[in-house]
């Protein structure tokens, strides 16, 4: 959240900027993506049984990904 909001609120928009947008979209990259497969699975793989833990998981991965597909970009003018 912190780089979003400097990257669309604090950020000056002109011609110098561009070195500083790049590092910050960089950035959210390299930390944006890690959620899923760092926070979400390890979890899941501990509080599911091992016999339908495979299950879990894709409902999860599956539900997560169409709520995000469906109204991510519904919301994303609105933040």
């Amino acid at each position: 959240i912190p780089l979003t909001d400097l990257i669309f609120n604090s950020l000056p928009v002109n011609g110098t900027s561009f070195e500083t947008y790049i590092c910050l979209i960089a950035t959210f990259g390299l930390l944006a993506s890690w959620a899923q497969s760092g926070t979400n699975f390890p979890v899941l793989s501990h509080i599911a049984p091992p016999s339908s833990r495979s299950r879990v998981m894709a409902w999860e991965m599956a539900f997560e990904n169409s709520v995000a597909a469906a109204m991510g970009s519904f919301l994303l003018p609105h933040l």
